[in-house]
This record gives structure tokens, C-alpha cells and sequence, in this order.
């Protein structure tokens, strides 16, 4: 609800200030700060109006040497992985950019229809992240098991629902950016290649959560450091040389596409390699090892 009323916030305020008040950039950056802080507020009143869940007091509000390491264990490795798919990210933006500004404009239709796309993946990454860390905390490693088939089951069935229906209007989505037919039809051909890899990363998306979710987030972020920086990067400037021709000087926008296909799917089978080796149940079982977690608990 509160991020439903921040981004609600967010569009509103956008066109008071651009378009009412004349602001240009500056009035998207308050729209924003504005937006996003009355939703942390939001969310700290929240808290503050739960005491059988949490209780907000000052005595509480300091660092715990103990959980403040194994957070920090937990949440360093995803920070890195952002960071680095950041600076990934500038590698493959610098290979669109060579390309033309009808690739560069195809690149970022695409990724504007493949945000809604890979929404739902996320989400289900993130809810069996959840899932698991609630049940491992209760020790219900049955219930572990079993969600993951349910989430497997929902994150397949959406991501097939999805990709059919990008697939048969991928056109009129990609016609939303642009009415350039050329970009249309580049944005087309790059959905096409795309497709097989949504349902990849909903499956990789669920296996992530259930490692993250156990504690072990290390596994997580080796894994898309490898497939994208071994990978993905390499692959696609290699694809762009071998297919250097007249219509494309500085090669084919399908060694952009074709790239984060293949990296997506080795994605899909490492996750389900370093699933099935069960590093995060061994990480899971040492919890009841840790008396210190009971003792926070009690307090």
C-alpha cells in the first residue's frame, strides 16, 4: 500500500512540477525525494503501530556486534552483485551505443517492455526469500522444500503466460516508444531471442531466493558474476565482431540480445546445480547451532 501511494506521489508531483511549475529535471529529482521520504515515514509509523511484532525504543536502536557481522554477511554480497552488474552494464551500454542510435533507441524500448517482464521473477524471488527464511528461522525444512516446488510451479506458469503474450504483442509494446518501424521491428526480433529467458530467470529467480533466504548469498552473487562478466560481456562483443557487416559497421544488435539469452540460461542451470549441491541447507541446519539467536529472540 505505501509503495502503491509513493509512486501514485511520485507521477503527480512529476507533472505539478515539470509541467505546472516549470522545473525540468530538478522537479523529477523533488518529486522523487518527496515521494520516497513520506514512504519511509510511512513505514516507520507503521512499525511503530506493531508491538506485538516490533518494538521501536531507543534501547533497541543500536548495533548487535553479532547480528550486526552475519547482516552485513548476508547483505555485502547483494550490494555487490548490483555494483557489478552496474559496471557490466557499462561495458554492454558502450557496445550499444557503437552500434547507432536506432539500436541504442530499439536497446531501451526493449528494456522498458522487459522491466514489466522480469517484475513478476523478482517478486517471486524475493517472496520465496522470505518464505524460506521464515520457515528455516521456525526450523520447518519440510515446508522449505515444498514451497519451492509451489514457487517453481508459479514462477513457470506466469513467465510461459507472459512470454506468449510478449510474443504475440511484443509489436504494439515496443509501438508505445517509438512509431520508428525499423526500431519496431528490431524490438520485435529482440523479444523473439528473449522469450526462452524469461522462464529461465523465473526458475533461476526462485532458486536465488531459497539460497538468500537460508543465509547463503555468496552462491548468488558467484553465480552472476560468471555468467555475466565471464560471459555475457565477452560474448557479446565477440557476436558483434564475427557479424560486423554493411548494414551493421560495428556488428549485429543480436549479439546484445542473444548474449543476455545465453547468460540467462546458464544462469537457470548453475542455480539449479548449486541448488541441488545444498550449501544453503547446511548453512539453514547451523542455525540451531547458534544459541545467540534464541537468546535475541527471548529478549
Amino acid at each position: 500500500m505505501f509503495l502503491i501511494i509513493c509512486v501514485i506521489l511520485n507521477i503527480a508531483l512529476d507533472l505539478l512540477f515539470v509541467i505546472r511549475f516549470g522545473w525540468g529535471v530538478a522537479g523529477v529529482a523533488w518529486a522523487t525525494i518527496i515521494a520516497q521520504a513520506i514512504s519511509a515515514i510511512l513505514c516507520v509509523i507503521r512499525l511503530c503501530t506493531m508491538p506485538g511484532v516490533v518494538q521501536v525504543k531507543w534501547k533497541y536502536l543500536r548495533p548487535f556486534r553479532d547480528l550486526l557481522l552475519r547482516l552485513l554477511r548476508i547483505g555485502v554480497p547483494s550490494g555487490l552483485t548490483q555494483a557489478i552488474f552496474s559496471i557490466a552494464m557499462m561495458f554492454t551500454q558502450n557496445l550499444t551505443n557503437s552500434m547507432g542510435h536506432l539500436v541504442v533507441a530499439t536497446s531501451t524500448a526493449v528494456m522498458r517492455v522487459d522491466g514489466f517482464a522480469m517484475l513478476p521473477n523478482f517478486t517471486f524471488g524475493m517472496a520465496i526469500s522470505t518464505f524460506v527464511g521464515q520457515n528455516v528461522g521456525a526450523r520447518l525444512m519440510d515446508r522449505v522444500e515444498a514451497g519451492t516446488k509451489d514457487g517453481l510451479k508459479l514462477a513457470v506458469a506466469v513467465s510461459v503466460a507472459l512470454t506468449i503474450l510478449l510474443l504475440l504483442f511484443g509489436k504494439h509494446l515496443i509501438a508505445l516508444f517509438t512509431p520508428e518501424p525499423l526500431i519496431r521491428d528490431l524490438g520485435v526480433r529482440a523479444l523473439q531471442i528473449l522469450a526462452a529467458g524469461y522462464i529461465a530467470m523465473g526458475v533461476s529467480q526462485v532458486f536465488y531466493g531459497v539460497m538468500r533466504g537460508a543465509g547463503d548469498t555468496m552462491t548468488p552473487m558467484w553465480i552472476s558474476i560468471v555468467i555475466t562478466c565471464v560471459f555475457r560481456i565477452p560474448i557479446a562483443y565477440l557476436w558483434a565482431h564475427l557479424t560486423k557487416s554493411e548494414l551493421w559497421p560495428n556488428g549485429s544488435p543480436d549479439a546484445l540480445f542473444g548474449s543476455l539469452l545465453i547468460a540467462w540460461l546458464l544462469g537457470c542451470i548453475l542455480s539449479y546445480v548449486f541448488y541441488r549441491i545444498g550449501l544453503w541447507r547446511k548453512m539453514a541446519q547451523a542455525i540451531d547451532s547458534r544459541p545467540g539467536d534464541r537468546a535475541f529472540v527471548e529478549m
